[in-house]
């Protein structure tokens, strides 16, 4: 379904309205919905980073020892 022009235009606009710490997550969200909408299923990488998350919460192993 293509955007119209004047969608483009608004958004746009609420973009520069917001602040710039908000943009990232703006940014993060916009890559979710290309990636949702590619149909790839990235499911691995939410287990990858579980188990890599447990690593880096270790408070025994320095991030550089593993």
């Amino acid at each position: 379904m293509p955007i119209i022009t004047k969608d483009k235009e608004y958004l746009l606009h609420k973009l520069e309205e917001l602040p710039p710490e908000l943009l990232q997550e703006v940014l993060d969200f916009v890559e979710f919905l290309v990636i949702k909408r590619s149909g790839i299923d990235y499911s691995y990488l939410i287990v990858q980073q579980k188990n890599l998350g447990k690593i880096w919460a270790s408070d025994v192993e320095d991030v550089y020892d593993v």
